[in-house]
């Protein structure tokens, strides 16, 4: 099943230690999105597997990204476990706005390319999809007078409507909804998804969740601690919990806690941060603890690197 993962967001200025009140109106950059600080320029991630005598293998690089001057990644680049580059993305930016972005992936055998346009007042309103140099089909998007996306009509490349999905909202402010309906109505047929949001007093979200018609529910809880910052996450399928993540200040995962109709089957425990001047980090260990089956015990994974360059 799809899984959604709602998330708020803080910032905070390019110093670790001067941590800002916590942002949940919108989702700035790309750095904003991954909560890292700084102006950062490149992130380089390389993994180290422990062997069973408990040391570790030498570090693999997993990705490399670059990003401009503004925060927004321009460029991609995706590992695999022997360290050969397995895909790639690049994105143009015009004031904020991606106008293009091109990929590849399946070793070079697939190139796509998206280009969206903008309305006169800085609305996206058209994405052309390009697969291998020729047009797959383009989408046409409608707003309400508060920029609210209310239609989303694909064609394919002969103009022919595939696929439209409408919104109705119920707001809880201008720009926060409490309810949305999703319809998406295809050659098949016609489904739906209920969106709703609830907010605690000092207007923070604290549980999202969706119900698809043909699959089911989705439900995710947001705990704050004193200062206002997430602290974890629980999320739960057709009522049941699945899933719990425990964060750190910084938005660093400390532990996810796994269940299986509804009992606790493993944690991962994310441990040994190091963290830079700008407070992002730059190596964690990772480690797992079986609940249930034979392998029960703790057992280290790997370890993960992140060599940062930032612009001067």
């Amino acid at each position: 099943m799809r899984k959604y993962l709602f998330f708020l967001i803080f910032l905070t200025s390019c110093n670790s230690s001067n941590l800002l009140p916590p942002r949940y109106d919108e989702l700035k950059t790309d750095l904003d999105r991954n909560f890292i600080y700084g102006n950062v320029e490149s992130i380089e991630l390389l993994k180290a597997n422990f062997t069973e005598d408990s040391k570790t293998e030498e570090p693999i690089k997993q990705s490399f990204a670059i990003y401009d001057t503004s925060g927004y990644q321009i460029e991609f680049r995706k590992y695999d476990s022997f360290g050969k580059e397995i895909s790639w993305m690049t994105n143009e930016y015009n004031d904020g706005k991606l106008t293009k972005q091109s990929s590849s992936f399946d070793s070079e055998m697939y190139k796509q390319i998206i280009i969206n346009h903008y309305d006169s007042t800085g609305q996206l309103n058209r994405t052309d999809f390009y697969l291998n140099d020729s047009l797959s089909g383009y989408s046409l998007l409608n707003y309400d007078s508060h920029g609210n996306l209310t239609n989303h009509s694909q064609f394919n490349p002969k103009n022919i409507l595939i696929a439209k999905t409408s919104f109705i909202y119920n707001f809880y402010k201008t720009n926060k909804f409490s309810t949305k309906l999703q319809i998406d109505s295809t050659q098949t047929g016609i489904d739906t998804t209920t969106y709703k949001n609830e907010y605690d007093k000092s207007d923070r979200l604290v549980e999202s969740s969706f119900v698809l018609k043909l699959f089911g529910s989705n439900k995710s809880v947001n705990q704050y601690d004193s200062n206002g910052f997430i602290e974890r996450i629980t999320s739960f399928e057709n009522g049941q919990i699945v899933q719990e993540k425990i964060y750190d200040k910084h938005y660093n995962i400390l532990q996810i806690n796994k269940y299986e109709n509804a009992v606790l089957s493993s944690i991962f425990y994310y441990t040994h941060y190091r963290l830079d001047t700008y407070g992002n980090w730059i190596e964690r260990t990772a480690k797992i603890e079986n609940k249930i089956g034979q392998d029960k015990g703790k057992k280290e994974l790997y370890k993960e690197f992140r060599s940062i360059k930032y612009y001067n």
